[in-house]
């Protein structure tokens, strides 16, 4: 359940590459942090910005040390094709745009998720990434002993389906923008097969 996806952003990263550390510092100096405690994903902490978004980081390395997520208009302010991506997506019902750095591979895991989630996909765009060979793997839904993969090449897109446990390899810096769709793996397929290219910005 892995396919690539035509697609290209035109993006200023050092932006968000700002933000993202902004809020990574926030987090780390206030006591308004939290403990995630959530058992079908990462325990770790999160900085709660409001109306604004959140930042996530796991901290102990669960699945992989200092993985970090900031999402929310926090940074969608900073996309000038925001607006144009809720238009293109508006049937795939858009749930967030998150950015995420990580440092190490991440291990075996299934995404979490809130109980009102009945389907969901995740489109992600391969931003920066410093290893080569880092690589994407996911098992077959139907047989746990078969697998697919994509490599984390800057400026490719894939999608995944996050139900099935996936795994990614890789040692060094890795950047990604994730679409996180409420519609299941093969809907949000057809909807590309019959779109075309999708360019934002």
């Amino acid at each position: 359940m892995i396919r690539p996806v035509d697609i290209i952003i035109h993006q200023d990263w050092d932006d968000i590459r700002k933000l993202y550390n902004i809020a990574s510092t926030i987090l780390a100096n206030s006591p308004k942090k939290t403990l995630s405690l959530n058992e079908n994903y990462y325990p770790g902490l999160t900085y709660d910005f409001g109306d604004r978004g959140q930042f996530s980081l796991d901290t102990d390395g669960a699945l992989s040390k200092d993985w970090g997520f900031l999402l929310g208009d926090i940074i969608n302010s900073k996309f000038p094709w925001h607006q144009q991506a809720d238009q293109i997506f508006s049937a795939l019902d858009l749930g967030a745009i998150n950015f995420s750095i990580h440092y190490t591979s991440i291990a075996r895991h299934i995404d979490g998720k809130d109980n009102q989630q009945l389907e969901r996909c995740n489109l992600n765009y391969i931003i920066a990434c410093e290893d080569p060979n880092a690589v994407t793997i996911s098992l077959d839904a139907n047989d746990p002993n078969k697998s697919y993969s994509y490599p984390s090449i800057p400026t490719t897109a894939w999608l995944l389906d996050p139900d099935l446990p996936h795994e990614i390899h890789c040692e060094g810096r890795r950047e990604i923008l994730q679409f996180r769709f409420n519609k299941s793996y093969q809907t949000v397929s057809d909807f590309l097969d019959n779109y075309g290219p999708i360019i934002l910005g």
